[in-house]
């Protein structure tokens, strides 16, 4: 089983997969946010942002988690997250 794992990864790596697509902190994330709110007015980044695609993704993915933990299927989104994020202004629905 393991070496079928090693297998997999390997041949991954050949084909140049990227591991991790945002290798950003949360507090850099954060800190764009901020910015774009003074910017913008408002922290309703689009989710394809062509200014800066990781923040939009990062938003998108932020977005996804929380609705996660309101259906109750947990996530990676903590409190302490989401009081940063609410202090801010951030949007959790947007239509």
């Amino acid at each position: 089983q393991e070496r079928k794992m090693e297998a997999r990864i390997s041949l991954l790596n050949d084909l140049g997969f990227v591991w991790e697509f945002d290798t950003k902190t949360w507090d850099q994330r954060v800190e764009e946010l901020i910015a774009y709110r003074e910017s913008h007015g408002n922290c309703l980044v689009p989710s394809r942002y062509p200014v800066n695609p990781g923040l939009g993704r990062w938003v998108r993915h932020i977005r996804s988690q929380y609705k996660r933990l309101e259906k109750g299927e947990g996530g990676s989104l903590t409190q302490a997250r989401i009081k940063t994020l609410q202090a801010v202004g951030f949007g959790w629905n947007v239509c």
